[in-house]
């Protein structure tokens, strides 16, 4: 028995196969690092820069044993990328042979996302025959939001605990002082 197939009973018994289309998503992104598509970018992959292009691709493909028709494909973008070309974001398939696949290609840009340092999110892609089969998958993308006017990071740990003790302190004895006067 394939995945793909199941029984109908029949009147007069016997239960002949009834083929079914399958519809299967593969959605990657381009990491420029590693020269090649994967599944999602991590915060430790490649983190994108506002201005700069992401490259997705969408494989969609029937894995099933019958046509698929007017395949519904819908993409979204996360709220930091907006569409800049290639293919677009929704579309319509006429049909899919039992077997044969389309691969689209999404180009977004990563537009300022305000004072956020840096934000992952995932890009979503969904597809529905007219059969009723559908998939969807998702590739996570990261951007780095380089704020203006900063070229140095204060500096933080170990040196400040002297100032942050002579504080304390300080307050320490004025609570002190004013319970002894009460």
């Amino acid at each position: 028995l394939r995945a793909a197939d199941h029984y109908e009973p029949r009147y007069g018994g016997g239960q002949p196969w009834v083929k079914t289309g399958k519809l299967l998503i593969n959605k990657k992104v381009w990491d420029s690092d590693a020269k090649s598509f994967v599944d999602n970018l991590t915060i430790s992959n490649h983190r994108f820069q506002v201005g700069d292009e992401v490259t997705f691709t969408v494989e969609i493909k029937n894995s099933g044993d019958t046509t698929l028709t007017n395949i519904s494909f819908v993409d979204t973008l996360p709220s930091f990328l907006t569409w800049s070309g290639a293919d677009g974001l929704t579309s319509i398939i006429a049909s899919l042979d039992p077997g044969q696949s389309l691969t689209k290609t999404i180009k977004a840009k990563v537009v300022d996302f305000g004072l956020v340092a840096t934000i992952c999110n995932v890009n979503l892609a969904v597809a529905t025959a007219s059969d009723g089969s559908s998939d969807r998958d998702s590739a996570q993308v990261c951007a780095e939001n380089k704020i203006k006017g900063v070229t140095t990071i204060p500096s933080t740990g170990p040196e400040m605990f002297v100032e942050v003790a002579l504080v304390g302190a300080g307050a320490l004895g004025f609570y002190l002082r004013k319970l002894k006067s009460l």
